[in-house]
């Protein structure tokens, strides 16, 4: 038997998983999960109100010589962060940063897309980044980016791309869609200031999810 949990906003499959117990895969491939899936194609951008099964945890039996020494690896529940950072639409390539999350402090360099890649805590619920060199420093809210088809999660790939700067609405507003119809232009899409399919791609294309 399966249980089912809303999803609040922060939590994904990762988070949930690592609280549940399951692997991040063992949990997104449950077949009760199935129809989950097929709406959100990203397991760690779900939406407040989704709805995940969490199968009930079934005992490992494992055979075992007495007297013998066994070692049972437990599996690190990390997940990557990736970031691509940008100004204007210049990407920051080559920056030092240092990114500090839950306590911890990784050090490192943008790649040639400008990509910060780190694993964090699957749990990891904030993060603070500092570019050193520009003395740039970010608020980093972890699992809060709502799916792209949603129009709060495509405020905020226009709010982080510098195209919106209002706070994330629930529904089309007309400075949002004005926001959007700006990145259709810049896009070589079709400017209608509607939300689908091909404009929720390229905003996940261009913000890197």
């Amino acid at each position: 038997m399966s249980k089912t949990h809303e999803v609040k906003q922060g939590e994904c499959i990762s988070s949930l998983a690592k609280q549940h117990g399951f692997s991040s895969d063992a949990l997104w491939q449950h077949p009760d999960n199935s129809d989950l899936r097929d709406e959100r194609r990203d397991p760690n951008v779900l939406a407040p109100g989704d709805a995940v099964s969490i199968p009930d945890k079934e005992p490992r039996v494992e055979s075992v010589k007495a007297g013998g020494t066994y070692r049972f690896i437990l599996i690190d529940a990390t997940v990557e962060l990736r970031l691509r950072l940008m100004l204007g639409d210049e990407v920051i390539r080559n920056a030092k940063y240092k990114l500090t999350v839950d306590g911890l402090l990784c050090r490192g360099v943008t790649d040639g897309d400008g990509i910060v890649r780190e694993r964090i805590a699957a749990t990891a619920k904030a993060g603070k980044l500092l570019l050193v060199d520009l003395g740039l420093e970010f608020e980093v809210a972890l699992g809060h980016l709502d799916p792209a088809t949603l129009w709060s999660g495509a405020a905020q790939r226009l709010s982080n791309l510098g195209f919106y700067t209002e706070p994330s609405p629930d529904g089309p507003t007309p400075l949002l869609r004005a926001a959007l119809k700006r990145f259709q232009q810049l896009e070589a899409l079709r400017i209608d200031g509607e939300l689908g399919f091909r404009v929720a791609d390229a905003l996940c294309k261009r913000h890197g999810s």
